[in-house]
């Protein structure tokens, strides 16, 4: 399954408003919050009929405007942010990079470490599922000498 993280989606919309209503104007954050409303509502068509409603003064905002609808469009299927949160899944990367670092960088990457590539997957495995709020049974996963 893929997600779109909502922030970076955000950050798509703020550097549209930057361009068309001018840096530090009043009508950018409303604008943008209107968005990101919609986005978290699932209603995505709505946003890209806002980008399209959008008047091009420059060919710079035009090729913005081309390739902002495009991403929204082309994205919808993982932006459908209501339905993720519903289902309980994380909207944004922010959980899922400290969780790697929780795992992964705070047990093997330490000074004087050295690992293969087969005992790290094997040995991150483990540490997830101890760590895990819900550890899966690894018992048929062990080899127990006879």
């Amino acid at each position: 399954m893929q997600i779109v993280d909502f922030q970076h989606a955000v950050c798509n919309l703020f550097e549209v408003a930057h361009a068309f209503f001018g840096p530090g104007t009043s009508p950018i954050v409303p604008w943008v919050e209107a968005r990101k409303e919609e986005l978290w509502d699932d209603r995505i068509a709505a946003v890209s009929a806002a980008l399209s409603a959008l008047v091009s003064h420059t060919e710079q905002q035009r090729r913005l405007q081309v390739r902002e609808i495009g991403y929204f469009t082309n994205h919808a299927e993982p932006m459908r942010y209501r339905t993720f949160r519903v289902r309980g899944y994380h909207i944004a990367t922010g959980v899922m990079e400290a969780g790697c670092r929780q795992v992964v960088h705070q047990r093997l990457d330490r000074v004087g470490m050295h690992w293969q590539q087969e005992t790290a997957e094997a040995f991150v495995t483990l540490r997830a599922a101890v760590l895990s709020s819900s550890p899966p049974d690894l018992r048929p996963y062990c080899w127990i000498p006879s």
